[in-house]
């Protein structure tokens, strides 16, 4: 298992340029790509969370240049590469009906996976982990489709505040939050973004 995490506080996150970090996440999973036992699995990267093809289209960006062959789901080229050791499928995963707040069933339409989950490494990627419970959706949702030989997390950002026993294994900053901080997130008086280029608090203005 890889791990890099670089710790930042919170009142730093506006300073951070996402770019690097999305660059960090592409170089993570190429390195452990190259460590695989049997190089010609078939591979997935499936985005999760806000701006999901946002995410899909710079993974895509990324992995090309580290020499992968990249390509989304639509792509015949790759489907041509399936078995290529290099290649590598982008897709992303609507997680709003596996959710544990949603009563109803999943819905696996508005996902979009490029090849079938039995067998295949997957590597989810989003931009922020906070409870765990978005990932955890994400991954209901691959069981559901199928049997994937291995499930590999990748997120921009840790917040290290986890209601479930869910670890990112790529990392590329892991903020420090202060305990009045922390208080004032769950009260919903301060609300993190995680946009396209940027990463930002939002302070809202307290009731009295």
């Amino acid at each position: 298992m890889i791990l890099i995490s670089r710790y930042i506080e919170i009142s730093n996150l506006n300073s951070l340029d996402l770019n690097t970090g999305y660059r960090s996440i592409a170089d993570d999973i190429t390195r452990h790509l190259s460590g695989l036992q049997n190089p010609n699995i078939p591979k997935v990267v499936l985005t999760v969370g806000s701006e999901r093809d946002y995410l899909a289209n710079i993974m895509l960006h990324y992995l090309n240049q580290q020499g992968l062959v990249a390509s989304d789901c639509l792509s015949t080229h790759y489907q041509e590469n399936a078995h290529d050791s290099k290649s590598i499928g982008i897709g992303h995963v609507d997680i709003t009906f596996y959710r544990d707040d949603f009563e109803g069933g999943g819905d696996p339409r508005g996902s979009v996976m490029p090849r079938q989950v039995d067998g295949s490494q997957i590597y989810i990627v989003t931009k922020k982990i906070h409870t765990g419970r978005s990932v955890r959706a994400a991954m209901r949702y691959l069981f559901q489709e199928g049997r994937p030989a291995g499930i590999y997390l990748a997120s921009l950002l840790d917040f290290a505040e986890r209601e479930l026993p869910i670890q990112p294994d790529f990392t590329y900053k892991l903020v420090e939050i202060l305990p009045q901080v922390r208080d004032q997130i769950r009260k919903g008086f301060i609300k993190i973004e995680v946009g396209s280029g940027k990463a930002e608090l939002i302070v809202k203005e307290q009731s009295s």
